[in-house]
């Protein structure tokens, strides 16, 4: 009984001992502990935008547990910036000022650490910003360094329906898991929109509808950013026309339109599907782009049309898109021209031609490195069949004109040809450097006669194209390049404004250029 008693004193005392706080920890002196950075630089970001997440990393150097009275923001309630602590509760509910700006009692172990995560919204036009920097600081009691954190904050032209009601619905080909065809929301721009400059940058939440009747002129030098899951849909009888100017060595992308998604930090440079697309619907009229990025899309050109147009629905002149979740360009049933077009890293087709048309490319690099994933489609694919929810008289393929162009990838394959013999299948390729390792397939299938010169005409296959660094979207190629003079003298200069030659100009939108040896290594 003797020791039972002993026992039961003996837990008591631990259970008393392990309830207090100052029993287990000392509370931290100045120079206590250390940090991962004295300076946190958040990202570049639109008024109004929240930031990604930044962390910083606290440490306990000494050999005792230690609490942090106290970490807080230095602007207090009012700060924009937003604190995680190592996942530990905030201060009040959520709905309290307190909420991710003050903690308490923040115990770090010895030889330990712990993680605080940084997030930031601030408003241009009402928050106290000097030469559009935003400055906090992370404080800790007892403590007397601190941390500072700095955002660099753009102020933009907000373009967004200021109600709940969407005014617009448009019926997409896509369909749900219910098999019912996806409708997209979206709100006409007013007369007031339909002209973007350069002096600020534009963003856009929601689709953005061109209406019937109406034209989008986008000037030189103008920045587009669509916000998640928002895009452009240019109406039937309405025009999109997007006017870059050549850029300059000095000042590469000056006068280049971008189009791109609203998150502007170096995690999101890259990263597809960050936005929607831009919707060319049937009908719409006298397109172009010119001059023009176009990044990180779900889908970065989509355009249908009726399969009977006599002139190109869209022209494109000195175009790059990169990184599309889907195709670069998805073409039903249209008519387009491009030179010096330029898709690279496609999640579906870099250019997928569907349901006939029209096309004509020159001087164009249709490729496909996708490094995001998975894909299944080869850089280019041509079809005439019709869709099963098909809404035009037939699917002939008028023309399929391919001059000067490489067609390459990743894959053993990067042209696919897709004739279903009910309607016209009228296709040529000269003077291109193609990706078609199949010799089996290439054999017997008559679209896949490369010794036809009727459809092949002077092409190279198999062969490097040696591009600078395909990761990086650089799709110029060395001296060393197959395509290197290999193409038909056609009028006029490369796609950043080098005058091609006039005896044997390259294959594709650049012509080459001698890499350094560090590039070489790149690629």
């Amino acid at each position: 009984m003797k020791y039972f008693h002993f026992i039961i004193a003996f837990v008591c005392i631990l259970l008393w001992s392990s309830c207090r706080k100052d029993f287990d920890t000392d509370i931290v002196n100045p120079g206590g502990i250390e940090f991962s950075t004295d300076t946190i630089f958040m990202d570049t970001l639109f008024s109004g935008i929240q930031s990604s997440t930044q962390s910083l990393k606290v440490f306990n150097r000494s050999d005792n547990d230690i609490t942090i009275p106290m970490i807080s923001l230095e602007r207090g309630t009012a700060s924009k910036y937003t604190l995680s602590v190592d996942g530990l509760p905030l201060i009040g509910s959520p709905q309290t000022p307190e909420s991710g700006k003050i903690f308490k009692d923040i115990d770090i172990l010895a030889k330990d650490s712990i993680f605080i995560f940084i997030e930031a919204t601030i408003d241009a036009s009402v928050d106290a910003l000097d030469d559009s920097f935003y400055n906090d600081k992370i404080t800790f009691s007892n403590q007397e360094e601190d941390v500072d954190l700095i955002t660099l904050v753009k102020d933009a032209t907000f373009i967004f329906k200021e109600t709940t009601e969407t005014g617009r619905e448009f019926e997409t080909r896509q369909r749900d898991d219910q098999g019912d065809f996806i409708k997209l929301n979206a709100f006409d721009l007013t007369d007031d929109e339909l002209t973007m400059s350069n002096e600020k940058a534009y963003v856009i939440f929601g689709n953005a509808v061109v209406p019937s009747g109406k034209t989008l002129t986008v000037e030189a030098g103008a920045r587009l950013h669509f916000h998640e899951d928002s895009g452009l849909i240019i109406e039937e009888g309405a025009s999109l026309n997007i006017n870059g100017a050549e850029s300059t060595a000095e000042e590469p992308l000056k006068n280049q339109v971008v189009i791109e998604g609203d998150r502007l930090a170096e995690d999101f440079d890259d990263l597809p599907g960050q936005w929607g697309f831009i919707w060319f619907r049937k009908g719409s009229i006298a397109n172009s782009i010119t001059n023009t990025t176009i990044k990180n899309a779900t889908l970065g050109i989509l355009i249908d049309g009726n399969g009977d147009e006599n002139t190109p629905s869209l022209t494109l002149e000195n175009v790059e898109i990169y990184n599309s979740q889907a195709a670069g360009i998805q073409a039903n049933a249209t008519n387009i021209s491009g030179n010096n077009v330029v898709i690279n890293q496609s999640g579906q087709a870099s250019l997928n031609i569907e349901e006939g048309g029209t096309y004509n490319f020159t001087h164009s690099t249709i490729t496909n490195y996708f490094s995001f994933g998975l894909r299944s489609q080869t850089a280019l694919n041509i079809s005439n069949r019709p869709k099963m929810d098909n809404t035009i008289a037939d699917s002939n393929l008028e023309a399929a004109n391919f001059t000067n162009c490489i067609i390459a990838g990743s894959n053993r394959v990067e042209l696919n040809l897709s004739n279903s013999d009910d309607a016209d299948f009228n296709f040529e390729f000269k003077n291109c450097l193609i990706d078609f390792n199949n010799r089996v397939l290439a054999q017997s299938t008559p679209e896949y006669d490369f010794e036809n010169t009727d459809l092949y005409n002077n092409c190279i296959f198999n062969e490097d194209p040696a591009f600078k660094n395909t990761g990086l979207n650089f799709m110029q190629i060395s001296e060393e390049s197959a395509a290197n003079g290999k193409g038909i003298v056609l009028a006029g200069n490369d796609i950043i404004g080098t005058a091609r030659s006039t005896t044997e100009p390259d294959i594709g939108a650049y012509e080459s250029i001698i890499f350094e040896k560090e590039e070489e290594e790149e690629n």
